[in-house]
């Protein structure tokens, strides 16, 4: 029986995995990187009874290999994901289930550090890189529906636009041309989501200091600056200060993370790193740490507030605030973590910062929820004082999130991502073309037909998000199930992830297209 076990067990190497052929009495000695999934191919295994496969070393932790469904063939594939701190050495694998107490000895594996971060690779940090994705996506775009076409915050008038500049005490005279640059800059862009998060973010710094407001900027070219000197030439091994300084301030300022993200890519350029293509989607993802966070955040309240603080009864309730407030924290934090996994998946050579990256997301997620409660203090005190009149209501009306050509960019570095994760440009472009998909339903309202079912449907952007997601994951695990290499289960997932929010963003298309009946006939 025993030796049974080792032919079946051969063969299927040679089929699946095009190892050389061994005699008998060899042994394969495979290598495998400890952190990654690691597959083996296994046939002749009876479905009701399946063998057990386990990675074993005297001394170290026994890694147990879960089975996959049996496929056509009568193969079926063990997976195991090695852990980060498994310790290197040679292990043997043994199979069990043949009646024998000790198993059969069928291979023997030498365990090696990482030595390239290949996210198809490692299942956990990819299922919670898309579902991160997944809910994103799926929260942008029910923020285009009707109910929460306006949104609006109580701005506070510049010292220009007050006529006061010459006479304010808090900023001296030297900060003066500063102080006109900031406030003039943003004067000039077309009414957009973007720019309304731009004016959120400034009137918030202005109103806690106008001198800060002033000085912001600069300070965030230099932490820019700084950061991009220190990774030195390991894009974007970034020490934990300068990440966890430069993501606050993106946070809290979403225009001063622009200039510290145009001082990083200045610093490279210093250090002579040649700004390729891929250095340059590494620090387009660096900006959606620094810049974009605060945006999903900032959007995330506003239309939480719509949903569960917009009625009477409940507006004025401390319990329910403070529960929208610790979800939206939670998010803003677990999405932080995402973006810096997105970063780390398209660089070349990288450095765990396991550790760095969950004390960066904890604190930026703990700031998100402090901005809001001090921007909430703020307009209170400027009322409170009698100073009302400095602030006037800025509304935005959502037509459309983004501008034809920047989901034209977005769908052509999709495809350039797609394929530093896979490898396979048929793959790549599909991957391009879904994304361009999804993208072009924040631009465009398409003349669906009217689905009358559908005027039941109250939309709910955390609900409808945390729902989407929750199908995600369900199909995560279904995948997990196939039996199939890991590169292909990860394809296959990839695919799924982009398909899915484009499903909801059609659906809701549909809603929209009620909607604007429902408000015609008013």
């Amino acid at each position: 029986m025993n030796k049974r076990i080792l032919v079946t067990f051969l063969t299927s190497f040679l089929l699946f995995l095009s190892l050389p052929q061994a005699n008998a009495v060899d042994i394969p000695l495979l290598t495998w990187e400890r952190g990654k999934e690691q597959n083996v191919v296994v046939g002749g295994v009876h479905a009701k009874d399946p063998w057990q496969v386990r990675l074993l070393k005297p001394g170290s932790p026994q890694i147990t290999m879960k089975p996959s469904s049996v496929n056509r063939k009568g193969f079926l594939v063990y997976s195991a994901t090695l852990p980060q701190d498994l310790p290197l050495g040679n292990y043997t694998i043994y199979v069990f289930g043949d009646g024998s107490v000790s198993g059969s000895q069928v291979a023997q594996v030498k365990v090696i550090a990482l030595t390239r971060y290949n996210i198809t690779e490692i299942p956990h940090d990819l299922v919670f890189l898309l579902l991160s994705f997944i809910f994103v996506i799926t929260a942008l775009s029910v923020t285009r529906s009707r109910k929460y076409t306006h949104f609006t915050f109580l701005r506070q008038r510049t010292l220009i636009e007050t006529e006061t500049l010459l006479f304010d005490k808090s900023v001296p005279r030297v900060i003066y041309p500063a102080y006109l640059l900031r406030a003039g800059a943003l004067a000039r862009l077309r009414p957009s989501v973007f720019k309304f998060l731009l004016l959120k973010d400034e009137t918030f710094i202005h109103k806690t200091s106008p001198l800060l407001f002033a000085l912001l900027p600069g300070l965030g070219l230099g932490l820019g600056l700084q950061g991009g000197l220190a990774t030195h030439a390991d894009l974007p091994n970034i020490p934990l200060y300068s990440l966890l300084a430069i993501s606050i301030l993106g946070l809290i300022d979403s225009y001063s993370g622009i200039f510290a993200l145009l001082g990083f890519a200045m610093g490279q350029i210093v250090i002579g790193q040649t700004l390729s293509l891929r250095s340059t989607v590494v620090i387009f993802s660096l900006g959606l740490s620094w810049v974009c966070v605060g945006f999903i955040s900032d959007l995330l309240y506003s239309s939480a507030e719509k949903d569960f603080l917009a009625k009477k009864r409940l507006s004025q309730t401390g319990p329910t605030k403070l529960v929208a407030l610790v979800l939206i924290s939670c998010v803003t934090g677990l999405f932080y973590y995402s973006t810096l996994l997105f970063t780390e998946s398209l660089s070349i050579e990288t450095k765990f910062q396991n550790n760095a990256f969950a004390v960066s997301s904890i604190a930026v997620g703990l700031v998100s929820g402090l901005k809001v409660i001090l921007h909430q203090l703020l307009d209170w005190k400027i009322t409170k004082n009698g100073k009302e009149k400095s602030l006037v209501i800025q509304e935005y009306k959502v037509a459309r999130l983004l501008i034809p050509i920047s989901t034209a960019l977005i769908g052509f570095l999709g495809v350039f991502v797609g394929f530093i994760w896979t490898q396979n440009w048929g793959i790549s472009f599909l991957i391009g073309l879904i994304i361009f998909a999804i993208f072009i339903t924040f631009s465009y309202r398409f003349p669906f037909p009217k689905i009358s079912l559908l005027r039941r449907w109250q939309r709910n952007v955390l609900i409808e998000s945390a729902l989407t997601t929750y199908f995600g994951y369900l199909l995560f695990i279904f995948i997990r199930t196939l039996p199939y290499q890991a590169s292909l289960k990860s394809e296959l997932f990839v695919l799924s992830a982009l398909l899915l929010p484009l499903l909801h963003a059609i659906v809701g298309n549909l809603h929209d297209a009620i909607d604007e009946e429902i408000k015609a006939n008013l």
